[in-house]
C-alpha cells in the first residue's frame, strides 16, 4: 500500500482538529443549555408554587389562606436572592387582578418579604465582613459599612451597632438622622446612624444644617446614657462624638465643641480642644476665654503641665479684650447702700453720693482677664466674692456661667485683678 504524501498527512490533522474543536464546542454549548435550562425548570417551579398558594389567598376558608401565606413567606426565605425577585414579581403581577382584599394580603407580604430579604443581605454582609473586610462584593450596604468603620472602628462593638442600625434602615436604606422629633426609646441608634453614616466625611460647614444638628444633639436625652459608657452602644457613640468634634465636620465654633464635649462626657477631647487654644500665638478672644473657664474642670497629669497653664493664664491678664456683655436682666438691681457700706454692689458710680440708690442700668462686661483671673485663684481659700466677683452664676454644664465673670465698673475689675495678683505672689502664700 502506497505510503501518504506529507500534503496528506498536514490535511488530514487539520481537519481532525477541526473536528475535535466543533465536537469540544457542541459538548461546551450543551452543557451550558443543561445549566440553563434546570435553572429556568427551577424559576418554573417556584414559579408554580407562588401560583399555587396565591390561589389560595382568596379562600373562603380562614385557615386555607393562612397556611397559604405561611407557605409564601418560607418559600422566600429559602429561595435565593434573584429567586426571590422573581417571586416579587409574580405576586405583584396576580394582585393587578386580583380583589381588594387580596390586594392587601399580596401587599403584606411583599412587604414582610422585602424586609427577610434586607435582614438576610445584613447578616451576609456582617458575616463576611467577619471572614475578611476586602473580599465582600461592593453594595451599597457595604459602601456604608466603610464609612461607617472609618468612624467608629472594626471591632465587635462596631458591628453590632452596624447591624442593629441597618436593620432599622430598612430594605430602601434610609438610614435615621437628627432631627426634632427623635424621641428617647431610638436616640442611641439615631446617634450612631447620624455620626456613623450620615455626617459628611470631609468638612463642609453649611450654618442652617450645623445649628440643626447641633441643637438636637443638645438635648439632654441624647446625652445621659453616653456619658457613662454602661453599654457597647454608648461606648459606640463615645468613639463617634470624639471623631466629629475633633475633626469639626459641621464647622462649629470651639465654644461649641466644648459644650458639646463637655455635655457627652469626653474629658479627652475637651483637654485636647483647651490646650490647641492655649498653645496657640493668637486666639480668638471668646475661644481663648471657653478654653480658661474649662480649665479648673481639666486634670492635670504632670507638673510640667501645670506650670504652662498657669504661665499662660498670667499672661491673659494682660488681655483686655471684651468676650461678652451680659443685659441688665441677668444681673440683680442693686440695693439702697448706707454710707458705712463696703461699695461692692452694681452701678454704683463712686464719685457720686452713695447713699442714693443707683438707677442707671447694670451692664456688665466680661473680659480675658477676667476669666484668667477668676481660673487662677479656683481650688485655693481665695474667696471671689469677698473680692468683688458677686455676681457668679452656675451653669450646668460649664460649672460656672462665662457671662457672669464679669465687672460693671472698671474700678471693681481693676481691684480684683490687684488682689489675685498679690495672691499669686511667692510673699502671699
Amino acid at each position: 500500500m502506497a505510503g501518504f504524501t506529507d500534503r496528506e498527512i498536514f490535511v488530514s490533522c487539520r481537519c481532525g482538529g477541526i473536528l475535535i474543536g466543533i465536537f469540544v464546542g457542541i459538548i461546551s454549548t450543551g452543557a451550558a443549555d443543561e445549566n440553563q435550562v434546570v435553572y429556568e425548570s427551577d424559576q418554573r417551579r417556584i414559579e408554580i408554587q407562588v401560583e399555587r398558594y396565591l390561589d389560595r389567598l382568596d379562600d373562603d376558608s380562614h385557615a386555607t389562606r393562612k397556611r397559604a401565606i405561611t407557605g409564601l413567606l418560607r418559600l422566600a426565605h429559602d429561595s435565593q436572592p434573584q429567586q426571590n425577585h422573581a417571586i416579587i414579581q409574580t405576586m405583584l403581577r396576580r394582585s393587578l387582578f386580583a380583589d381588594l382584599e387580596t390586594q392587601l394580603a399580596i401587599d403584606r407580604l411583599v412587604g414582610d418579604i422585602t424586609l427577610d430579604i434586607h435582614h438576610q443581605n445584613v447578616e451576609r454582609v456582617i458575616a463576611a465582613i467577619e471572614v475578611d473586610t476586602q473580599a465582600t462584593e461592593p453594595s451599597p450596604l457595604m459602601s456604608t459599612w466603610q464609612t461607617f468603620s472609618s468612624r467608629a472602628g472594626t471591632g465587635e462593638e462596631a458591628r453590632q451597632a452596624f447591624r442593629e442600625i441597618a436593620v432599622y434602615a430598612g430594605p430602601q436604606l434610609s438610614w435615621p438622622s437628627l432631627n426634632a422629633r427623635v424621641d428617647s426609646d431610638d436616640a442611641h441608634l439615631v446617634l450612631i446612624s447620624h455620626l456613623g453614616c450620615v455626617a459628611p466625611q470631609m468638612p463642609q460647614p453649611f450654618r442652617p444644617q450645623s445649628e440643626r444638628v447641633l441643637a438636637v444633639m443638645k438635648r439632654t436625652l441624647l446625652a445621659a446614657g453616653v456619658s457613662s459608657g454602661s453599654d457597647a452602644n454608648a461606648r459606640v457613640i463615645g468613639r463617634l462624638i470624639d471623631r466629629t468634634i475633633l475633626e469639626n465636620p459641621y464647622g462649629w465654633t470651639l465654644p461649641e465643641r466644648l459644650h458639646m464635649a463637655l455635655l457627652y462626657d469626653r474629658p479627652r477631647v475637651v483637654s485636647t480642644l483647651r490646650w490647641e487654644v492655649l498653645r496657640c500665638e493668637d486666639p480668638l478672644a471668646r475661644d481663648l476665654a471657653a478654653a480658661i473657664l474649662v480649665t479648673p474642670r481639666c486634670t492635670k497629669s504632670w507638673i510640667g503641665e501645670i506650670e504652662e497653664e498657669v504661665q499662660r493664664l498670667v499672661t491673659a491678664l494682660e488681655d483686655r479684650r471684651v468676650v461678652c456683655v451680659a443685659p441688665e436682666q441677668l444681673v440683680a438691681r442693686p440695693l439702697p447702700i448706707v454710707l458705712n457700706q463696703q461699695i461692692h454692689r452694681r452701678g454704683v458710680d463712686v464719685g457720686g453720693d452713695v447713699s442714693e440708690k443707683s438707677n442707671f442700668p447694670v451692664i456688665l462686661r466680661t473680659r480675658v482677664q477676667d476669666v484668667a483671673a477668676w481660673a487662677l485663684v479656683q481650688g485655693t481659700d481665695f474667696d471671689t466674692r469677698d473680692h468683688g466677683l458677686i455676681g457668679l452664676q452656675a451653669d450646668p454644664i460649664w460649672g460656672t456661667r462665662l457671662a457672669s465673670i464679669g465687672f460693671a465698673t472698671e474700678w471693681e475689675r481693676t481691684a480684683f485683678l490687684e488682689s489675685v495678683r498679690r495672691y499669686q505672689e511667692p510673699s502671699a502664700n
